[in-house]
């Protein structure tokens, strides 16, 4: 079940250079259309506007797909390896990558190791309490030291490329746990780091999406409210099908 839904991870993502709400339309409307052209034979794009020409999908219909998604989230499951999968070589790529990920994290480590020593300095010869670099973002520049304080230029470099490389490594790594790319059920969110999802520890069970039309598909011209539909009694009340039709 967990690889099946991931096929709902077919839709755009992120949330670079436009705002997260917009992101997020985007890729309920990517799910939506998949859906009905896979399911239905009907890509239903065009009723995110307007009815519906050919096929029997008003714009409400549509709306109601999407609420039915609208607490959809990527994330990256636990999911046990399949006994008919192939492990081959997993023991030493892992073994591998854990060795570059240890060598960059033992060269990052004096690196940085070297720039708390020159901060913890220039603390106590301003007579002032040292600060940890993750507690300084609030505070005015002439309280903190320089941000690569104590490194000359070739260590700042070499430290930009450690912290990058422990990152990479480190994700790397993550190839080799039993995961699967699959979705689950919360609150909307697109996390500042789109390459990295989880499903988070404080899910509210009690979230439910606020879910309208959308006048001509515009986030800022919602109308009446509308509830999720079940595949099967979508269509226009004056249709004559049947409910388990």
């Amino acid at each position: 079940m967990l690889i099946a839904v991931g096929f709902l991870r077919m839709g755009s993502w992120g949330s670079a250079m436009v705002p997260k709400a917009v992101a997020r339309q985007a890729y309920l409307d990517a799910v939506v259309n998949s859906v009905g052209q896979t399911f239905l034979s009907i890509p239903l794009c065009c009723a995110k506007c307007h009815d519906h020409k050919f096929d029997p999908f008003p714009t409400r219909d549509y709306y109601r797909f999407y609420a039915a998604f609208a607490t959809t989230q990527m994330a990256e499951r636990p999911a046990e390896i399949l006994p008919v999968e192939n492990l081959k070589g997993f023991t030493e790529g892992r073994r591998h990558v854990k060795a570059l990920l240890d060598f960059t994290t033992e060269k990052k480590d004096v690196l940085e190791a070297k720039n708390k020593a020159a901060d913890r300095k220039w603390y106590s010869e301003r007579n002032m309490d040292y600060i940890p670099a993750n507690k300084r973002q609030d505070i005015p520049d002439v309280q903190k030291p320089p941000r690569h304080n104590g490194l000359n230029y070739r260590e700042e470099g070499r430290l930009e490329v450690r912290q990058q490389d422990e990152w990479i490594w480190t994700r790397r790594l993550e190839r080799y746990l039993p995961m699967a790319q699959s979705v689950f059920n919360g609150a909307d969110y697109i996390p500042n780091n789109g390459r990295k999802l989880r499903v988070p520890g404080n899910l509210d069970s009690s979230w439910r999406p606020k879910n309208t039309i959308l006048n001509g598909g515009a986030l800022d011209a919602p109308m009446s409210p509308i509830t999720p539909g079940v595949l099967g009694v979508i269509y226009r009340p004056e249709t004559k099908h049947k409910p388990d039709q």
